[in-house]
């Protein structure tokens, strides 16, 4: 029902407005009498104009208008500026923010690198081969392995 109701008016206002800009026009006829009319005369006239709503106005009206739209004008150039401003600054924020997170994982990667490797390579001296992994150090360190492939695009 709502739509209805909105398309219903949308209609009345479309047929309002060529009344809204009616044009009007005036004329000396042959007499030399002042017309008004919204059409333009036929026949012999003197001075024809297109009177519009501008005209009509007093000129302190006018000057008023005209004043009232600038203070509009202003007013929405300065929020404008303002969102511009504050749109900058969120970006720049979450750059530093992004940025922040990558220095934050490269650190949590590297450290994650440095325990896998760091416990890789058995001594000799603890009865271990060197340079291989027993299979229960493997599956401890599976879960690190993981982090490093899914979060730092190693393949450990």
């Amino acid at each position: 029902m709502p739509t209805a109701r909105r398309t219903c008016s949308a209609l009345f206002l479309a047929c309002l407005a060529p009344l809204a800009q009616a044009e009007v026009y005036q004329w000396k006829d042959e007499a030399g009498t002042t017309v008004f009319g919204d059409r333009p005369p036929r026949g012999q006239a003197r001075d024809v104009q297109q009177i519009n709503e501008a005209s009509l106005q007093s000129p302190a009206a006018a000057a008023a208008e005209e004043a009232l739209f600038r203070e509009r004008e202003r007013r929405l150039l300065q929020a404008m500026a303002r969102d511009a401003a504050e749109r900058e600054k969120l970006r720049a924020e979450m750059a530093g923010d992004a940025d922040q997170r990558r220095i934050s994982r490269a650190v949590r990667c590297a450290s994650v690198r440095a325990e896998v490797e760091g416990a890789a390579a058995p001594d000799a001296q603890d009865g271990g081969t060197p340079g291989k992994e027993t299979f229960g150090e493997k599956v401890a360190k599976a879960p690190l392995r993981n982090f490093l492939a899914r979060h730092c695009g190693d393949d450990v």
